[in-house]
């Protein structure tokens, strides 16, 4: 199939242009938005543990709460990771979310006191709120 040619406004008839090409990192970028809109927050959360488990970290993360849990716990994030080594401790709070996932109020609040919290000491304790989209960059948060 040939390329229909085109002239290019304001250019003598003798000159032609090849119709603009749709930039593959386009395509890429619009069929991972694709892939992350079918994520649902429980294959994140395996997608995610598994990260943790491959780079060596401790995690705490309960996916079907108990009546009693979701009462005391209201909120509170999804998971929760630790790493232990010389001059590297970091801990980890992490609120998991589908693509169009809405944090509630409470998630919110203690996302919020996290933060507050960990404003006041060293750069050990980190607060996220993670979507599909970012899993690039919870790898790289990971490692």
């Amino acid at each position: 199939m040939r390329a229909k040619l085109h002239h290019a406004p304001g250019w003598p008839a003798g000159n032609v242009v090849l119709p603009r090409l749709r930039a593959p990192l386009a395509e890429a970028e619009a069929m991972t938005a694709q892939r992350d809109a079918l994520i649902s927050e429980r294959e994140l959360a395996a997608t995610v543990d598994a990260l943790a488990e491959l780079h060596g970290w401790k995690a705490y993360g309960v996916l079907e709460q108990t009546v009693y849990a979701r009462r005391l716990s209201k909120g509170w994030p999804d998971r929760v990771f630790l790493r232990n080594g010389p001059g590297c401790s970091r801990l980890i709070f992490a609120e998991l979310k589908s693509e169009r996932g809405k944090l509630t109020p409470e998630q919110g609040e203690w996302l919020l006191a996290l933060r507050l919290f960990a404003g006041d000491r060293d750069q050990a304790i980190e607060i996220y709120l993670w979507r599909p989209s970012d899993l690039d960059r919870i790898e790289e948060i990971l490692r």
